[in-house]
């Protein structure tokens, strides 16, 4: 299970590859950002504090749902390598 852990938290890489600038995922960052900084502007101090807080726990609650998705992805993949090498057996 440690292999797991050190390939999501970047420690090994199965592939090592150049990251796309300038795609789909940055430019929604971006207007991400931007409706974040409108939206702040409108907020009083108390309700920045606790749109902080509801976005610390969406980040924690999102990673753990991504760690666990990545880990049952590459359960699935060993099951099918499993598979496929009982097959030639």
């Amino acid at each position: 299970m440690f292999i797991l852990h050190d390939l999501w938290e970047g420690i090994l890489s199965a592939c090592a590859g150049p990251t796309r600038s300038g795609g789909l995922d940055s430019r929604m960052q971006r207007v991400v950002i931007q409706k974040e900084q409108e939206l702040r502007q409108r907020l009083s101090k108390e309700e920045i504090e606790s749109l902080e807080d509801y976005q610390g726990k969406l980040g924690d609650l999102t990673n753990l749902e991504l760690e666990d998705a990545f880990v049952k992805g590459f359960r699935l993949e060993a099951k099918i390598i499993f598979d496929v090498f009982r097959e030639e057996s």
